[in-house]
């Protein structure tokens, strides 16, 4: 396997841990409730606040 590859995938694995950890706590994507009217809780919220985007 190349060092591009290796890197692409170490990106893959970080961003899938990542969302991995906030289906684990909220149990949902909090960034799609708007998207799809649900009401967030307040954890969410500031979940929200502190983070824009998995990017």
């Amino acid at each position: 396997m190349n060092e591009t590859t290796k890197k692409q995938l170490a990106q893959v694995h970080s961003e899938a841990k990542q969302h991995y950890n906030v289906i684990h706590k909220f149990g949902r994507f909090p960034h799609r409730n708007q998207l799809l009217n649900r009401k967030s809780k307040l954890e969410e919220t500031a979940f929200l606040l502190q983070r824009k985007s998995f990017t």
